[in-house]
């Protein structure tokens, strides 16, 4: 009996310990400043912009699509790391045609490919989508701006805007998570990748 007691808390604590664990990995909110991830590529870039008023640093790479569809678009991709260097946490990209100027943005998957934006959320190590779903709220102001473009020296800066709402507030996968996410004081500067 006094074995079984002690199994019993022993039982009992280790469990404990293991919903601390996933308490301390879900309860991390969504805005905090992650460290950028750890990308060790040439193309790859650090930067900053404001999430929901927050500061976000975020890793970013920029590639101009050769593909015959897609021809001379370009593609930015931007990453948060969670917690970690290596376990990415969530990312938004946009496509937009290579010129100076300000740009509406669309929501992904609409027919004009070459202005579209979209954000995601991973969880485990960045290999699983989340249940979450975000989408570009279209109510709202979306743009990119280039202001520097130089295809000779391939750089292209600018700065962007995009503002996104959950597909289901209600019923959330994650509580943690917020019902829209604002990027806001996107900054970009740097070289671009032929892909």
């Amino acid at each position: 009996m006094k074995y079984k007691i002690i199994i019993l808390i022993m039982a009992c604590l280790f469990c404990n310990s293991c919903d601390k664990d996933k308490e301390m990995m879900s309860s991390v909110p969504i805005y905090t400043p992650y460290a950028p991830s750890n990308c060790n590529c040439d193309c790859c870039q650090i930067e900053s912009c404001f999430k929901n008023g927050h500061l976000m640093y975020y890793t970013y790479s920029t590639a101009r699509l050769l593909n015959p569809i897609y021809k001379n678009v370009f593609f930015f991709n931007f990453l948060t790391a969670y917690i970690d260097s290596v376990s990415i946490r969530e990312g938004f990209s946009f496509t937009y045609v290579p010129k100076l100027g300000r740009q509406t943005l669309i929501r992904a998957g609409e027919l004009d490919v070459s202005k579209s934006c979209s954000y995601n959320l991973s969880i485990d190590d960045g290999d699983v989508p989340s249940k979450d779903k975000y989408y570009l709220d279209t109510t709202r102001s979306n743009f990119v701006e280039i202001t520097h473009l130089d295809t000779i020296n391939r750089i292209v800066g600018g700065r962007a805007e995009a503002h996104f709402k959950i597909k289901d507030p209600v019923n959330k996968f994650d509580k943690s998570n917020p019902d829209k996410v604002d990027l806001t004081d996107i900054k970009f500067y740097g070289s671009y990748v032929d892909w």
